[in-house]
């Protein structure tokens, strides 16, 4: 089991886990948005694009790792198998030279080039749904000409024409106009939409559709994490000791556990005497009508 071949295997395993579970944890959060997303998605593929060209790299640390544990830093050869080769087959199978490549072949550019894929893949609707609201990107507004600018807005429009006007275009160009003075290539789009809303938000009644596009970015379940977690939620809940309780005392407890962050915030007190004075009247009206 400890051989070279293992180490190795370990040490870019380890680097593109890492990767990978950065990516994970930062899609889990409640508050990211779909720029963040997108973002931390580019930033783990290219490393990973990055990670295929330093095979060497990573053979000289599990060298390093070899070394210390007093392990052999070759690769084992194998016996090749023989295969015989027909009259009629026009060429024969082709043989790596040796095991070192065999392994990255087969297994350090074969686990890479699935990863990669599978990024792709998985997260392509996504970056359909980023490349829409490209216009509300600082470094696409810095970059680009109104024209351009102009049919993005009205490609937005026709794509969500449900919730936002036929007037977004222009509301959206004239508040370009405005930012674009202070905006810098360090800005997100967390950064510009925050711009936009304390300095011009006395203007919201004349770009309505720019508030509601910016709204509908920020409101876009980025990934299903949140809703898995109601669910994790309700089976601790719902447990085998709790199977009689009804559907309104399960509500109404779920929601305080989904809602923890707002619910410790509350003043329990406050609580106590608002739920004592709801009685109280209940009572008193009780005896009124007897």
């Amino acid at each position: 089991m400890l051989n070279f071949e293992f180490l190795l295997l370990c040490e870019f395993m380890h680097s593109v886990l890492n990767d990978i579970n950065y990516a994970s944890k930062t899609l889990q959060k409640c508050d990211i948005n779909l720029g963040e997303a997108s973002k931390v998605l580019a930033e783990t593929k290219a490393k990973l694009q990055i990670y295929r060209n330093d095979f060497e790299l990573f053979k000289c640390k599990a060298r390093e790792t070899a070394r210390k544990y007093g392990i052999d830093t070759h690769f084992q050869e194998k016996r090749q198998r023989k295969v015989k080769k027909h009259f009629d087959e026009l060429a024969a199978v082709y043989r790596f030279p040796n095991q070192e490549k065999i392994f990255k072949i087969e297994i350090f550019n074969n686990v890479l080039d699935t990863v990669i894929s599978q990024l792709d893949t998985r997260f392509i609707g996504m970056s359909a749904v980023c490349h829409i609201f490209d216009f509300l990107t600082p470094t696409f507004l810095l970059h680009v000409d109104e024209a351009t600018l102009l049919q993005k807005c009205n490609e937005f429009q026709r794509k969500y024409s449900d919730i936002i006007g036929p007037s977004f275009s222009l509301q959206f160009i004239n508040i370009y106009h405005l930012v674009l003075p202070q905006l810098t290539q360090a800005w997100t789009v967390h950064q510009l939409c925050k711009e936009i809303m304390s300095k011009y938000g006395v203007l919201e009644c004349d770009v309505t559709e720019v508030f509601t596009a910016m709204l509908l970015f920020f409101t876009i379940p980025v990934t299903s994490a949140a809703a898995e977690r109601s669910f994790s939620k309700l089976k601790i809940i719902k447990n085998y000791l709790r199977n009689n309780m009804g559907q309104t005392r399960l509500r109404h407890i779920s929601q305080i556990a989904i809602e923890n962050k707002t619910a410790s915030s509350l003043d329990l007190n406050e609580v106590i005497d608002t739920f004592a004075k709801t009685k109280a009247r209940k009572k008193i009206v009780n005896i009124i009508v007897i």
